[in-house]
């Protein structure tokens, strides 16, 4: 693995829920970073597909795929929760990966979300 500097931002409903910067690892198709509160995230992609793996105070394990209709799964201290998630956009390229999905229930959205990553 090579190491790299990421951005890492994450809107809800048109607000920045969270951003920040961080050491991370790259290796062909694996983005491996933490993000200074206790969560370590390992991102997995190709050209279609991203997996987003969080451990740590929520773990998290979700697949996205443009136009596609996936369920993941979130769990705190609290709860465990299904999710479903419709991918609205996704680009890969060779220094950043772009996300826009839905979280759906009962083909309502709950909320929209936009990630980004970016590294160097």
């Amino acid at each position: 693995m090579e190491p790299a500097k990421i951005t890492f931002s994450m809107t809800v409903d048109g607000r920045i829920d969270t951003i920040f910067r961080a050491d991370a690892a790259i290796d062909e198709g694996i983005l491996s970073f933490a993000d200074g509160s206790g969560n370590d995230y390992r991102i997995e992609y190709d050209d279609d597909t991203v997996r987003v793996l969080r451990a740590g105070t929520a773990t998290m394990d979700f697949t996205f795929k443009t136009g596609t209709a996936t369920t993941g799964v979130l769990r705190t201290a609290e709860a465990t929760i299904r999710a479903s998630a419709t991918t609205r956009r996704l680009r890969v390229r060779s220094d950043r990966i772009d996300l826009e999905y839905d979280l759906v229930e009962d083909g309502r959205v709950l909320s929209r979300h936009r990630m980004s990553i970016e590294w160097k």
